[in-house]
């Protein structure tokens, strides 16, 4: 068993087939933390219930304890793949972005950070999984695009190989007429943030 502490709020503990996230009960925000636990876990549980083929399963979780156990996947993730993109079909990355973009706005569910770390390839399966939802919102009004996201991420500016960093932002500013709804959504969530209603990050 491998364990990773990935901020002095939470911990990973990584098994053979499962992964156990636990939210740390003994420290000073524990509201927040509860808050970010309880938002991950109906996540989950949404994407359960309605079968969402690009998230991990859900196996198990503990109220009392702010855990929760999900099926472990392998791959690597957006960063890995932009250090070196030649190896890699990215405008059919940016497809798997888009599809799971569409699915997310379709069942309204609002992730509102997400990092290119969190979206993890499966080579051989050609399979893209999105990971960690502390900030999705499920049924709310705002609609962010999944594909702006990631490639706006400050996390991008670490990536070391610039020609790859740059062609996947031009294939993707390219790509987002192919968005569900892109314009729409976008004046929506503008005249949302003119009126106070929608969300930041870390609320």
């Amino acid at each position: 068993m491998e364990t990773r502490t990935t901020s002095t709020d939470v911990s990973i503990e990584i098994h053979a087939d499962y992964v156990k996230k636990s939210y740390h009960t003994n420290i000073g925000n524990f509201p927040l933390q509860r808050v970010k636990f309880l938002r991950e876990l109906e996540a989950y549980e949404r994407f359960k219930k309605i079968g969402a083929e690009f998230v991990p399963n859900l196996i198990a979780y503990d109220i009392d304890l702010q855990s929760i156990t999900l099926e472990r996947i392998e791959g690597i993730d957006i960063c890995e793949i932009l250090e070196n993109c030649s190896e890699y079909d990215l405008n059919r990355i940016i497809d798997h972005i888009i599809h799971i973009d569409s699915f997310l706005y379709k069942n309204n569910i609002n992730c509102l950070y997400t990092s290119p770390k969190e979206l993890i390839y499966q080579v051989e399966m050609d399979k893209l999984f999105l990971l960690d939802f502390e900030y999705t919102f499920v049924n709310e009004y705002f609609h962010q695009i999944l594909l702006e996201n990631i490639y706006q991420n400050p996390k991008m500016k670490r990536i070391n190989n610039v020609r790859c960093l740059d062609e996947f932002v031009e294939l993707s500013k390219r790509r987002l007429i192919d968005v569900e709804k892109y314009h729409y959504r976008k004046v929506k969530t503008y005249l949302l943030s003119k009126l106070g209603m929608i969300r930041k990050k870390g609320t």
